[in-house]
């Protein structure tokens, strides 16, 4: 019965170091080199074993790197135990020629501190690879486009890029965008007295195409019949005083609707040539109809003029100027004017001066000449109000 169980339990025992080898064994057909598939020329690399089994303590192995001239690299051989402290794992390489290159790993002995040889690692196996070994590009050959056209609202945008590797190297703005050119005004809807016309400006640069749409403000002199949509307002008041202000609400109306000339579309800046009176109608019969007031020099946009009547923007609404009151000149900036006056004023006293003094002697009479300098620079002193340092040089 003991030898029975006694070769029993050396059956087990091979079984159970049958099933772990194996097991080893097939992790050991999962091994092979750990390295990049591709690096820089002039950079290094390393190489080392992939999947080393589990239970595996002791392995090495020779490594050799075929560049793709032809030349090889030393062999280096690779020796590790989990004892050892100062083992090596890897070996390391450096790129030195452009192209495949391939990588060798041989004589592989693969044990465990038993010395028990793992299947397949006695040496015989070998195991290669390729890395490839790239020659970085020196971008030598540019090439130049345009990938944004110019436009109104767009920057000109140009990118250089090389050639062999279409790498972009310049990115830049070579013209800046100017905006649209608007043309003429043109009246898309006339404004009425109750509602709100449109206006509509084009641009003009080529290729381009782009609308402003103007609101025109209704111009509120209403007919009370057609498309007017206010209701007339009624004589059968309560009071006399409401009376007198519906019979001049509606005198002015009619004046507004007698005054409304036909106006040319236009788009220009006016000037006022002299204080004058915005009012909301071409009226002047009245002063209801007054909605504000312009100094001397003040602009405007001028969007319609008749022989009589400007129509303006004035505060983002449609209002109308005496055409007569208004010019397209730019006024003088008075500064200039004040300047020139008092210019002519200090010429004139130092002409008179020098009458008085009379021609000096020559520079070499020093005393003569601080005199004359002192007496101009007093006279300059009156007319202008200010006094200045002259250099009697």
């Amino acid at each position: 019965m003991k030898k029975i169980i006694k070769q029993i339990s050396i059956i087990l025992l091979i079984m159970i170091i049958g099933t772990t080898f194996s097991a080893l064994n097939k992790a050991y057909a999962a091994a092979g080199i750990n390295c990049v598939g591709s690096i820089d020329k002039g950079k290094d690399f390393t190489v080392s074993l992939k999947n080393v089994p589990a239970g595996c303590t002791i392995y090495s192995y020779n490594v050799q790197v075929k560049y793709s001239d032809g030349t090889t690299s030393e062999v280096q051989k690779i020796m590790y135990d989990e004892t050892n402290s100062g083992s090596i794992t890897k070996a390391t390489f450096n790129a030195k020629v452009g192209g495949t290159a391939t990588i060798t790993m041989s004589n592989i002995v693969i044990t465990n501190h038993n010395g028990d040889i793992f299947e397949g690692a006695d040496g015989s196996k070998t195991f290669t690879q390729n890395i490839v070994i790239n020659v970085p590009c020196t971008h030598e050959n540019k090439k130049t486009e345009v990938v944004q056209n110019l436009s109104c609202t767009k920057d000109k945008i140009e990118v250089t890029k090389c050639s062999s590797c279409n790498k972009e190297l310049e990115r830049k703005t070579t013209e800046k965008a100017k905006g649209h050119t608007w043309g003429e005004q043109k009246t898309i809807k006339a404004a009425t007295c109750c509602e709100n016309g449109s206006a509509e400006k084009v641009c003009t640069a080529s290729g381009c195409g782009a609308k402003e749409t103007i609101t025109l403000k209704a111009t509120g002199n209403h007919t009370y019949t057609g498309d007017c949509k206010k209701q007339k307002p009624s004589n059968n008041t309560a009071s006399v005083a409401n009376k007198t202000n519906t019979t001049n609400s509606t005198n002015t109306a009619k004046d507004n609707e007698e005054q409304m000339p036909k106006f040319k579309d236009v788009d220009e800046k006016v000037y006022a040539k002299k204080a004058c009176n915005v009012r909301s109608s071409c009226s002047t019969k009245t002063n209801n109809n007054k909605i504000g007031s312009l100094e001397e020099g003040e602009q405007l946009t001028r969007t319609g003029v008749s022989t009589e009547w400007s129509r303006v923007l004035y505060n983002g609404e449609v209002a109308y100027v005496a055409t007569s009151l208004l010019t397209t000149e730019e006024p003088e900036d008075p500064t200039n004017e004040v300047a020139n006056e008092v210019t002519n004023e200090v010429d004139d006293e130092l002409a008179d001066i020098q009458k008085q003094v009379g021609v000096l002697p020559e520079v070499g009479n020093n005393v003569a000449v601080s005199v004359y300098f002192v007496i101009t620079a007093i006279a300059v002193a009156a007319v202008s109000g200010s006094l200045y340092y002259i250099n009697k040089k």
